[in-house]
């Protein structure tokens, strides 16, 4: 069970109403999604406060885990091909994107901005920070996203607002 304090009225307000587990929330103005394991898997679910509006966002079969949201994007851990990747949602175009497809684990992804960074262990077993930019171009009237990944370095910025990616490996949720 998840709960929301909205802070003008300092009143907590009951997100899930499973009896099964619910990890992981993250919050964004109106919104909160979390990994549910209602289906027997950990799913992708998000809840818009202003609208006590509960939406399946990623139901697969598999296991989708640590997600986070910033404005309309949603990113994820999946292991849908074997793995762990990194998966984008667009809430704006509806539309999901695969952001990693090493055959390496990727794992705990944070977006902020056009910025989406994750653990990586495609270099071994001592994990390395990776990052994905989001470059938006128009062609032919509609939005396309491209993908620029970039190892990070001890000199690379993230944001002005920094973020948190905790120290811990990647664990196959099943």
């Amino acid at each position: 069970m998840t709960f929301a304090t909205l802070s003008s009225t300092s009143k907590k307000s009951r997100v899930t109403n499973t009896k099964s587990d619910q990890y992981e929330p993250a919050v964004y103005s109106d919104k909160v999604v979390w990994a549910d394991g209602r289906n027997g898997d950990y799913d992708i679910y998000m809840y818009d406060l202003s609208t006590s509006t509960e939406t399946p966002m990623v139901i697969t079969g598999s296991t989708q885990f640590s997600p986070t949201i910033y404005e309309n994007r949603i990113v994820w851990e999946d292991d849908r091909n074997g793995n762990q990747d990194i998966y984008m949602y667009d809430l704006s175009t509806s539309i999901e994107t695969q952001i990693t497809t090493n055959e390496s684990g990727q794992c705990h992804p944070a977006i902020y901005g056009d910025r989406i960074v994750w653990i990586d262990f495609r270099n071994g077993d001592i994990p390395d920070i990776y990052m994905a930019t989001l470059v938006h171009r128009f062609q032919s009237m509609s939005k396309m996203n491209f993908l620029k990944t970039t190892e990070i370095t001890e000199n690379t910025e993230i944001s002005s607002k920094g973020v948190f990616l905790p120290c811990f490996p990647c664990f196959p949720w099943l």
